[in-house]
């Protein structure tokens, strides 16, 4: 095919499979709370994950294959949790009491994955192939993996051992498999605490 800046080939050489294993734990209709929680444990492995343009993002031309290794998005272990709970009614004491106590909801969202793979790329042509996304070679003796007990501030500055990488020879590609290493994982919660008012005009309309 003849493109705006020259020859594009277009074959379909790239597979992809994902294997996973999900419990969930389901609670509804319970006069306090509800929940669902689900757990996954998955493995994503393929050639190339995002393939949104016509250049080539495989840096060995010459050996599609080595490109073969966990997905840009694969997570292993993925939780998340919702809820939602309603106070216990209160019955006894003054009108006022059981207005300000009464009819108040606690709820929220927890979601944590594990680290996303990552790669460690060059900013030149090394290979002399003129792809992007050349890997760094992986020095060797020098592990690439710094202490995990470090302060949350020491990993923003430094993830991982820079000094365990530098340039493969001219002409040559790296030692460094695609998707090596694993980046941070990943925490969000959410929670909120509501107050609905019976609408007594109405049965069963709250505001």
């Amino acid at each position: 095919m003849n493109g705006g800046s020259g020859l594009v080939d277009f074959a379909s050489i790239g597979t992809s499979n994902y294997n996973g294993l999900q419990v969930q734990y389901t609670q509804r209709g319970g006069r306090l709370l509800t929940m669902i929680v689900s757990y996954t444990y998955s493995k994503a492995i393929d050639l190339q994950t995002q393939s949104t343009s016509t250049s080539n993002v495989i840096p060995n031309v010459f050996d599609v294959n080595s490109e073969r290794g966990v997905s840009d998005y694969d997570a292993r272990h993925i939780l998340n949790m919702g809820w939602s709970m309603n106070t216990p009614r209160v019955l006894t004491g003054s009108a006022f009491v059981r207005a300000a106590l009464n009819n108040w909801v606690y709820s929220g969202q927890f979601n944590a994955h594990s680290g996303r793979p990552y790669s460690v790329t060059l900013n030149n042509d090394t290979a002399l192939d003129s792809e992007p996304d050349q890997r760094a070679a992986i020095l060797p003796g020098v592990s690439p993996y710094l202490p995990k007990n470090r302060h949350r501030t020491a990993k923003v500055q430094e993830y991982f051992n820079v000094n365990a990488f530098g340039y493969p020879p001219i002409g040559s590609f790296s030692n460094q498999q695609r998707n090596s290493f694993v980046g941070p994982g990943y925490l969000l919660t959410n929670m909120s605490v509501q107050r609905s008012f019976p609408m007594k005009f109405k049965e069963n309309m709250q505001l």
